[in-house]
């Protein structure tokens, strides 16, 4: 998953400059590097560590809800403060490297080398985006706690899920069993989106936070307007994903009074999300961080 996007894909040939700062990263953190297996493999130990310690709370307590909600609780908190956290951590560090690496001194210099002003650009980016991927990396660990601790909870449970359907298959409840695959498939899509999306949103939170560090020359007002930026999108994007939850759960809720007031519509809206949903959140990305950098590139030439 996360193997297919590096920063060595910006470059069709060698490019000097980037080797040399992943150099210089690797003598800074020689086990910088981590792969998306190894995340998974640390997030199923953490959900594990999680259901056994929420075991033993029900057992001490009695009381499931109260420790189950404690629990989720805290993991939503901790996801929230660990995208806030990642995405101001990535702003800083951003606007520091590329301010120690912009003045004009330093890429006249370059210039010499007969590297142009994108390799340049893309050069910098990778290496700010290196950078940036030990938090990135943490974030989307936290993420992968709650698909793993539901993954390991729907293996247990499922000899008693697929006995259930098998007692409840009947021609009335046709409609229901599809709507409940159909947001099966849903949920699944979102999580892939939901694990995926720091990637994503790290490139474009680095190209911005490159962006401002070339407009503005004071390292503390672009690093506040960065994060100012930062903050309002992330806050945006909250109310975004309200809004669809909440229209998704009022169609769910219709559906499931007397059949559904209107089935081929909630069935309708549920692949949209499915197949439409993904896509045009990929496809804004890559318009900002594209746009970012022809505005980066245009600042440089000037």
């Amino acid at each position: 998953m996360l193997e297919r996007y590096s920063p060595y894909d910006l470059f069709s040939t060698p490019n000097p400059i980037f080797e040399y700062e992943r150099r210089l990263l690797h003598r800074l953190h020689p086990k910088h590097k981590g792969s998306f297996h190894g995340a998974i493999q640390i997030a199923f130990t953490l959900s594990g560590l999680l259901l056994i310690s929420c075991i033993i709370g029900t057992v001490a307590t009695s009381r499931t809800g109260s420790v189950v909600g404690a629990a989720l609780s805290l993991l939503l908190l901790a996801q929230l403060l660990a995208t806030l956290g990642v995405d101001l951590f990535n702003v800083v560090g951003t606007i520091f490297f590329w301010r120690t690496r912009s003045n004009t001194e330093t890429l006249d210099l370059l210039r010499m080398t007969q590297q142009d002003d994108e390799q340049l650009l893309l050069a910098y980016q990778g290496a700010a985006e290196m950078r940036s991927w030990r938090a990135m990396r943490i974030e989307t660990i936290i993420r992968l706690i709650i698909p793993a601790t539901a993954t390991i909870i729907s293996l247990l449970l499922l000899p008693a899920i697929l006995t259930a359907l098998l007692y409840l298959l009947s021609p009335n409840t046709i409609y229901f069993l599809m709507l409940a695959l159909t947001f099966l498939l849903l949920c699944l899509r979102m999580i892939v989106l939901y694990v995926r999306e720091p990637l994503v949103r790290m490139r474009v939170v680095v190209t911005l936070s490159m962006w401002i560090g070339s407009r503005i020359h004071d390292a503390t007002s672009a690093t506040l307007i960065s994060s100012l930026i930062v903050i309002l999108l992330r806050l945006i994007q909250f109310v975004l994903l309200y809004v669809l939850i909440s229209i998704t759960w009022r169609l769910l809720e219709d559906a499931g009074s007397g059949y559904g007031r209107n089935p081929l519509g909630v069935m309708l809206w549920l692949w949209l999300l499915i197949l439409g949903f993904a896509p045009l959140v990929r496809w804004g990305y890559q318009m900002a961080r594209g746009w970012l950098l022809h505005q980066i590139a245009a600042t440089l030439r000037a």
